[in-house]
């Protein structure tokens, strides 16, 4: 893998796919690349296409070899068993693992891989350092101490311990084992999930949001809609010494935070597809504060079972389980390193902690004070703000008085990543030889937080795809765990079913629902937020001629080749009927699409330039000089591209979608390229066009642009043209 040099607008990496030579005006019988060069961002760093997912069996097959190390363990009589103190140190703890690893020589692109992990920011080499480790058993054993001197900790603290009406408690801390048992039979199984139902409260949220519950005969409250109603802070159990920091942030509940805390405090999965510029913050904060609030408790409740352990030493029969198998609980992935950097300082202001060590280190690797050019929209510059840099993995522990930054994983409470410097650790099958592989530290996530969600989209979301399938695993090895701790249901693997994940986008996609319906299994519901749209095409400014040609496609797997041989046969030579088509803009939301295109209009010696992610800069720059002084009649354009660079594009006189754009914004500024030449060409708007091709697999997208009541006769009504002015 090699990377190359960051900067600019989109975040910097850049891929140089050796096509210099013009199409069109020129030569154009070389060969095309491959199609295999799909899904890959023109400016973040590139995974050979080969890293394949890992496989499912061997999963399943090293799930239960560890599992059935663990009964061993617990049949056992060996001392280690009763061992009781705050913690187990590395030296102390029980390895149930005999194998030993043998170390080969490494090939050249394994230790290519081992210089990318170099590269991800946050991540040191030592993710399970034995003598690391220990000093941060000690930490806590001085952080009990120093607590219990000061009275912070005490053995009734405000945790809400034993309160059934705080979520920590019914859904983590004393869940009840029979509704588990009965909810996880349940929600094992697609079928074992009620149809999907109406949010039944009345929120700002919307009268069309869905919530799917498990299928068990008598649903309790860990398997209700949703047991919360907010009135106020208070009503959340937050911990006490939150209260305060958090209104000092957020000094009262907005009307959205006050309708999302309620499933997001009950622990259930939420996919949220309005984010915006305008409640990005109010999202943050209440994110934020559930995410503090969640390890404050845990933390809280390990260290006060441990006073109780060393005050009973004597005492082998008191059994508390209050932990996982590795300390993470919280996972939040977020697309650059700028949005980490604002994320901890959020963090560090709720939690109320006066100190962060290395912060002076942490600002100098995610800090960076650039700012896009004005010209690009809002969005463009909220998201390729400051370091845009996509390769990081940070930990972050809280002890007492601080939060320590870059704490190695297994130390950590929390851990910030973004999915490509996470993927890169976790690494793939074939990289078992590789030792700094690793995912252990991912066994005992209880939290995850998936923020900006279209933005990783665009990056690949491949990568967020990986790091569901490698957490809440039986870890590879004990890493110093003391099994005598860990709840039932982490022993029993069913942790994924208690897992809460949390995504947050502008917009929903097929893939964000398909994470939800089958990577997620929390048996507390989950809750799909449906907005309402206007339709963006509404806002374009100008009355253009727009027609929605729809396409029969009866299987989603067709849609491909049916979209290709209707675009071939008869969208591309209509165009070329006419008296002129110079100036055809040709819009591609998918790569492979764009490979094929490109190959075909190579083929068949068209006037047509063709601009993707993975261009070069010369090269994007010349095929847009040659557009619009009219020396080649067609560009292709993609989605990523136009994610990445935002460009405005000259000389546009008719727009052809050949699908319908993800990001409803983009159909609206590649639309006002026709705007703009209507002022600076002085065109009769008459004369412009937009046409969109789509099928029935389109819907959800085409919703955002038509809007939702419109949507309904595209989809269902019986021509197969509709025209909008």
């Amino acid at each position: 893998m090699v990377f190359t040099g960051r900067g600019g607008g989109g975040g910097g990496i850049r891929r140089n796919t050796g096509r210099k030579v013009m199409r069109g005006a020129e030569d154009s019988s070389r060969k095309r690349k491959d199609i295999q060069d799909q899904s890959r961002p023109s400016d973040k760093p590139i995974i050979d296409e080969s890293a394949a997912d890992i496989d499912d069996d061997d999963n399943e097959n090293d799930g239960i070899d560890a599992y059935k190390a663990l009964l061993t363990l617990f049949k056992s009589d060996e001392p280690q068993n009763k061992k009781r103190r705050t913690g187990l140190k590395r030296n102390e703890s029980v390895n149930i693992y005999s194998k030993t690893r043998k170390v080969e020589k490494e090939s050249d692109n394994e230790d290519a891989a081992e210089d990318d992990i170099d590269n991800v920011e946050g991540f040191d080499g030592n993710i399970s350092d034995d003598i690391e480790s220990g000093t941060e058993i000690e930490d806590d054993e001085d952080d009990l101490d120093d607590a219990e001197e000061s009275g912070e900790i005490q053995i009734s603290d405000d945790d809400n311990e034993g309160d059934i009406r705080d979520p920590f408690e019914w859904h983590f801390s004393a869940p009840d084992p029979v509704t588990i048992s009965k909810a996880v039979a349940a929600a094992s199984s697609a079928s074992g999930w009620k149809k999907p139902t109406k949010y039944k409260k009345t929120t700002s949220l919307g009268d069309r949001s869905m919530i799917t519950l498990p299928n068990v005969e008598e649903p309790s409250i860990l398997t209700s809609e949703n047991p919360l109603t907010v009135k106020s802070l208070k009503s959340l159990k937050i911990k006490y010494r939150l209260e305060a920091p958090f209104q000092r942030v957020n000094p009262t509940l907005s009307r959205l935070q006050a309708d999302i805390a309620g499933p997001m405090f009950a622990y259930q999965d939420i996919l949220f597809p309005s984010r915006s510029l305008e409640n990005e913050v109010e999202l943050q904060n209440l994110y934020a504060a559930h995410a503090v609030n969640h390890i404050y408790k845990t933390r809280d409740r390990i260290l006060k079972n441990n006073s109780k352990l060393a005050s009973a030493s004597e005492d082998h029969n008191l059994e508390l389980r209050d932990q996982g198998f590795t300390r993470p609980k919280v996972l939040v992935l977020l697309p650059t390193r700028n949005a980490a950097y604002e994320f901890v300082n959020k963090v560090a202001e709720i939690s109320g902690l006066n100190q962060s060590e290395n912060r002076k280190r942490f600002k100098e690797a995610f800090y960076d004070d650039a700012v896009p050019p004005e010209t690009k929209p809002d969005d463009f510059r909220r998201i390729f703000a400051g370091n845009s840099n996509d390769l990081f993995c940070l930990g972050v522990k809280f002890t007492r008085q601080a939060l320590k930054l870059y704490s190695s994983f297994y130390s950590s409470d929390l851990i910030i990543a973004s999915p490509l410097g996470l993927r890169l650790i976790i690494g793939n099958k074939e990289d078992e030889k590789r030792k700094k592989r690793d995912y252990d530290f991912l066994s005992s996530i209880e939290i995850t937080i998936v923020d900006q969600a279209d933005v990783l989209q665009m990056q690949t979301w491949e990568n967020v795809s990986h790091i569901f399938k490698h957490m809440n695993l039986i870890p590879r090895e004990s890493h110093g765990c003391d099994f005598s701790r860990v709840r039932n249901w982490y022993l029993e693997e069913n942790s994924k079913y208690l897992r809460q994940t949390i995504i947050l986008s502008q917009y929903a996609t097929p893939e964000m629902n398909s994470c939800i319906s089958k990577q997620c299994y929390n048996i507390s519901g989950k809750l799909r937020i449906r907005p309402t749209y206007t339709g963006s095409m509404a806002t374009i400014g100008m009355r253009i001629r727009q027609t929605f040609t729809r396409i029969y496609v009866p299987e989603h797997t067709q849609d491909p080749d049916l979209r290709f041989k209707h675009f071939t046969s008869v969208v591309l030579p209509a165009v070329q009927r006419g008296s002129s088509y110079e100036g055809t803009l040709i819009f591609t939301p998918s790569y492979m699409d764009f490979v094929r295109l490109r190959n075909y209009m190579d083929d068949n010696n068209q006037s047509c330039n063709c601009i993707s992610e993975y261009s070069p800069v010369s090269e994007v720059a010349r095929s847009r000089s040659f557009f619009a002084t009219g020396r080649t009649k067609m560009m292709l354009y993609t989605e990523r591209l136009h994610h990445f660079r935002r460009y405005e594009i000259k000389g546009v006189r008719q727009v052809i979608m050949y699908g319908v754009p993800e990001n409803p914004k983009f159909y609206q500024e590649i639309v006002r390229n026709l705007v703009r030449t209507v002022v600076e060409a002085n065109v009769d708007p008459e004369m412009l066009r937009v046409r969109i091709i789509y099928s029935k697999w389109d819907s959800a997208k085409l919703e955002r642009i038509v809007g939702t009541n419109r949507v309904g006769p595209l989809i269902q009504g019986n021509g197969d043209a509709y025209e909008f002015h």
